[in-house]
């Protein structure tokens, strides 16, 4: 019996379908434990805490490369908050962001298990993006937030903090933050509906992940939802062209690209897209101040950054820095973001090897639509920060990047990987 005929008897593990709705509960809506603020995303993390923990313990999950390269990513922020900020104050800041790092990362590695869970998973969140992006439409449309209004009642939660007008719109923000997480979120899966599934699932989460962009009126989750869709045009388009190596050829495109900019521009690739990637012009340039002065704060406290303290800057500008990036050098140092960096590098490795060995074509769009959505949320982090519900989401995106390659390829190598079916036939 093949691989493929063994996947839809493949159940959804309990601790994934726990962490996807705790995903979309606000994390403005909170309580606390002594100093610990406990919001919905981190409590359903404490709660699948066990269930991952007996996985961990079970001897069936092998850490790969890639695993103790993000493991050290999160240490390391851990690290870097005991030397800013002491023993006790590091261990309680860093530590709560490391684990909601490591929740979700550690979620997707050790409950997918199989591609069957991987696909209902995406059937899962296609559901929940049609009635996320319906809540979002109604917010837009009535300016009422139904979450908050259900929330209000039974916790402290001020949704109206980060609602901001554009285009004489209000902006919604659902149970989210900030309207651009929003954005990022209903961006962040695109491709792996559009790619991954079939039928009502592929229509519904591709429909819905492009209304909900549309009326989060932000500038980074829309480049990334046209990176996505670019990225798979190029794909359909270049298939037809036999014995073309087309994804060399468009690498080679965009670096030539950055050099070009590198080249020829006076503010560089990363200023340049900072500065021209916006609805905004006046945000344009505010984001290029914030990069000035947040690479002025790197270069000065390269090893382990200046935790939560304040940085250098004009004093009329305020303290967030729109980039999860610098953000991330800045606040833990240089060396946590390339151990972060090298664990995506190695997974992105691992995928890219699975989409080359493996022959069915749904395993194959599957590979190829992770590598278009995180390469999309990748480019996203340059103007957009992730905390909270959508920083957990990166993890777990990363996570499940790492554990579908790692199925895969075992399966390619022991001859179970599904035929396509005119092999099958034959």
């Amino acid at each position: 019996m093949t691989g493929l005929a063994r996947t839809p008897a493949s159940s959804l593990p309990v601790p994934v379908i726990a962490l996807a709705i705790g995903l979309l509960l606000p994390s403005t809506a909170s309580f606390y434990v002594g100093d610990l603020r406990i919001d919905g995303t981190r409590l359903v993390l404490f709660a699948i805490l066990p269930a991952l923990l007996m996985r961990a313990m079970s001897g069936r999950f092998r850490w790969q490369y890639f695993d103790y390269a993000i493991l050290g990513h999160a240490i390391y922020m851990v690290l870097a908050m005991m030397v800013n900020q002491g023993l006790f104050g590091g261990l309680k800041s860093g530590g709560v962001v490391a684990f909601e790092a490591m929740g979700g990362y550690f979620c997707a590695r050790l409950c997918f298990t199989n591609i069957g869970a991987i696909q209902k998973f995406l059937k899962l969140m296609a559901s929940l993006y049609v009635v996320i992006a319906s809540l979002l439409v109604v917010e837009i449309v009535t300016q009422k937030n139904i979450i908050r209004d259900i929330f209000s009642a039974v916790a402290d939660a001020d949704f109206n903090l980060n609602s901001k007008s554009r285009f004489g719109l209000l902006r919604p923000v659902g149970p989210f933050p900030h309207s651009i997480h929003a954005g990022v979120f209903c961006s962040a899966f695109f491709a792996m509906f559009w790619m991954g599934l079939k039928g009502g699932g592929r229509l519904a989460g591709s429909l819905a992940s492009i209304v909900g962009v549309g009326v989060s009126l932000s500038s980074g989750p829309l480049l990334a939802l046209v990176m996505q869709v670019g990225l798979i045009v190029y794909r359909a388009i270049m298939k037809t062209f036999k014995g073309v190596r087309y994804w060399r050829l468009l690498l080679i495109a965009v670096i030539g690209a950055i050099a070009f900019i590198e080249t020829f521009s006076n503010r560089g690739f990363v200023l340049f897209l900072v500065q021209n990637v916006t609805f905004d012009p006046w945000t344009g340039f505010y984001r290029t101040l914030i990069w000035d002065y947040g690479m002025n704060s790197v270069v000065a406290h390269p090893l382990f950054g200046i935790g939560f303290s304040e940085w250098a800057r004009a004093g009329w500008m305020h303290g967030s820095v729109d980039t999860f990036w610098l953000l991330t050098a800045m606040r833990y140092g240089l060396p946590c973001l390339i151990l972060m960096v090298a664990g995506i590098a190695l997974i992105y490795r691992n995928v890219a090897i699975s989409a080359r060995e493996v022959t069915d074509p749904r395993w194959k769009g599957l590979c190829l639509g992770w590598v278009f959505a995180m390469t999309a949320f990748l480019f996203a982090g340059i103007t957009v920060h992730f905390w909270a519900n959508i920083y957990v989401l990166f993890f777990f995106l990363l996570g499940m990047g790492a554990s579908m390659s790692e199925i895969m390829l075992k399966a390619a190598r022991n001859g179970r990987e599904p035929q396509p079916k005119k092999a099958r036939r034959a």
